[in-house]
Formats: structure tokens, sequence, C-alpha cells
């Protein structure tokens, strides 16, 4: 059932499914993983095979650590210069 919040002018509904977006988990499927870094599927299993990053198999299903990912980036990244 949605509810009406006439003084903000927007379904109660519908601010709770946005606020459960807002939830960032810790483990992404290939998709997510490819957003999160802008790398594609087969370099991210390249990567997971090569235990660069962490990944886990449950089924047919593959998840990447976010936090291994952030790790992965930030130590592949070209060095500040100034």
């Amino acid at each position: 059932m949605t509810y009406r919040n006439e003084q903000l002018g927007t379904d109660v509904k519908e601010m709770r499914s946005t606020e459960a977006e807002t939830v960032q988990r810790e483990w992404l499927d290939y998709k997510e993983a490819a957003k999160f870094t802008g790398l594609g599927r087969t370099t991210l299993w390249t990567l997971a095979s090569a235990g660069q990053v962490r990944a886990a198999k449950v089924g047919s299903a593959v998840r990447f650590s976010r936090r291994s990912l952030q790790e992965f980036m930030e130590k592949s990244s070209y060095p500040e210069t100034r």
C-alpha cells in the first residue's frame, strides 16, 4: 500500500525504495563490480582468478568484494603529481 505525503508531494513507498538503494553491499555481482571499477567482465574474472581481488562463487553466481576492488584500484592508480 502506498501512502501519499502531501507536504512533500511524494509517495512514502517510493521514498522507502529509494532509501534502500543507497545501502552499499559488500559483495557485488559482475554488473555492479564493472560499474564500480569501470572494468569489464573478462578483466574482473582474470583479476579474481589471479587472486588480485577477492571473489566468491556460490553456485553459478560470482560476487566480488567491494573492499578488495577498491584496494586494487587504489594500488593500481598513478601516484599524484604536483
